[in-house]
């Protein structure tokens, strides 16, 4: 069972990859959860115009870093 529900809304938030911490001064993008399947949030972000797969932990699927993960809106202000 996933935390995750469509039309969620989140943020997309830059980390450093060795620390596994929010990048002082990074990125955060605005996203919505379009679906939660599985292991897997399919959530997009309009600034970059496209969908990107998370694992339920909010980390991305693509690259096996840990340089962006995907955060509840409601969440502290990491």
């Amino acid at each position: 069972m996933s935390a995750w529900e469509p039309g969620q809304k989140a943020r997309v938030v830059e980390h450093v990859d060795a620390t596994r911490l929010p990048r002082e001064g990074g990125k955060v993008y605005a996203a919505e959860v379009l679906k939660a399947v599985g292991p897997y949030v399919i959530a997009e972000i309009p600034e970059l115009g496209q969908a990107v797969t998370f694992w339920t932990s909010g980390w991305t699927c693509w690259d096996a870093m840990f340089r962006w993960r995907l955060r509840p809106l409601e969440e502290g202000s990491d």
